[in-house]
């Protein structure tokens, strides 16, 4: 970030001036929220933004992926106020203190106050307060504290309005204590140091590198969601170094393939085509089988897994290419030969366009069709298909259906022919 991005904030240090404007332009179910708003304030309770809707809006983002609020209402208190506004939401987390709305595509979360104890490196157990400063005391870092009401009055009880605009990511308290009492912070501070710092903080690196360890006690889901935000984002390219020697065997238990990743990261943002699931199969790109796997979807984890090989990089075996492996697969291993040095800059970038504009024909024979030259069911059905599938590749998708039927009407298996 530039030292001038913040010269043109419209908010001070007590307020966010057009507060209303502001929360407009970010594209949340605003009238919503605000008659929330007004019900939590006709019962004496408060609505306030925290984390990163806070964060954007003081930064005067331009848009917001995050809503979270929170309030001194009991959830149960919340729930029976929606219920007599008619106000749809979820009970799912209920118990948890958290009511969540599903509006169109957003899941908007507004959580009671709570203070937790009996920390456990995970789950501490929790119970509602009424105390906005014993809420503040919980929450990880400075700038992950900051509260805004809904006339943009900021409450700030760890100076992290402040931090934010110096580029800060610290710990509240002790970054060891704070570790201790929950694992997962360790890759929070990455995550949000990437975004928001240009050096990180050196208490809290100190204090996740000494606890490091304590990334395995976490569920390979969680630690997956965490690092698919962290190595995406845009400067995490300046911060490689440090948290690929320190925390990558952590975080995947085992050592991964690291060479030349700068380069994919250039090429990704070059092309606009930046892909979490892509540079973690570069990680992955010689590892068959991890433990680590079984934290992906099916589908991610397919293509994590799925290798070709493009010895020939001209466009008619390209073409071929994606029919035969799909174009993720393809893009992905053209920009891995590019960070391998295989193939130039140049050719790189004409090859992923030329799969990015490139349409292929549907195969235009089926099973149904072998079926109905007399061929048996199954087995022999598949290698009939494979077989013309061969032909159509070879000849460049230039076959019609019946020059392909013609190909195998007098084939052995026929029942026609007997």
């Amino acid at each position: 970030m530039g030292t001038n991005l913040f010269q043109d904030i419209s908010v001070n240090k007590k307020k966010i001036k057009n507060f209303k404007t502001q929360f407009k332009k970010f594209d949340f179910p605003s009238d919503l929220i605000f008659t929330i708003n007004q019900i939590i304030k006709r019962n004496g309770r408060k609505l306030k933004i925290i984390g990163g809707g806070s964060r954007d809006l003081i930064l005067n983002t331009p848009k917001s992926k995050d809503l979270d609020l929170v309030t001194d209402m009991a959830a149960k208190e919340l729930a029976m106020c929606l219920d007599k506004e008619k106000i749809k939401y979820s009970k799912s987390a209920l118990k948890y203190g958290c009511i969540k709305l599903m509006i169109e595509k957003f899941i908007i979360e507004i959580t009671s106050l709570r203070k937790d104890f009996n920390y456990d490196g995970r789950r501490p157990d929790i119970e509602y307060t009424k105390n906005w400063n014993v809420d503040a005391n919980r929450r990880d870092f400075t700038i992950n504290s900051i509260y805004i009401d809904f006339t943009g009055e900021i409450f700030d009880p760890h100076k992290g309005y402040d931090d934010l605009l110096k580029k800060k990511v610290k710990f509240i308290g002790d970054p060891k204590i704070r570790i201790i009492e929950d694992n997962l912070r360790i890759l929070r501070f990455l995550r949000f140091s990437v975004r928001y710092s240009d050096i990180i903080d050196e208490d809290g690196f100190y204090a996740c590198k000494k606890y490091k360890k304590k990334i395995r006690t976490l569920s390979y889901e969680r630690r997956l969601e965490e690092i698919k935000k962290i190595i995406v984002l845009k400067k995490f390219r300046k911060f490689f170094d440090e948290i690929s020697k320190f925390f990558f065997y952590d975080i995947f238990e085992t050592n991964v393939y690291l060479r030349n990743f700068e380069k994919l990261v250039f090429i990704e943002n070059f092309l606009s085509n930046v892909s979490s699931i892509r540079r973690l199969k570069f990680f992955f790109q010689k590892k068959k089988r991890l433990d680590f796997f079984r934290a992906f979807p099916s589908k991610d984890l397919e293509r994590i897994k799925y290798k070709i090989s493009l010895e020939n990089y001209k466009f008619p075996n390209i073409r071929k290419m994606i029919f035969l492996h799909g174009k993720i697969n393809v893009i992905d291993q053209v920009l891995f030969d590019y960070s391998n040095n295989k193939i130039n800059c140049d050719d790189a970038l004409k090859i992923t366009k030329f799969v990015e504009i490139t349409k292929i024909p549907k195969f235009p024979v089926g099973g149904n069709d072998i079926r109905k030259l007399g061929f048996k069911e199954g087995l022999e059905i598949g290698k009939k298909l494979n077989y013309l599938k061969k032909i159509w590749v070879n000849d460049n998708f230039s076959n019609t259906k019946k020059d392909l039927i013609k190909k195998i009407e007098k084939s052995p298996g026929n029942l026609r022919r007997q």
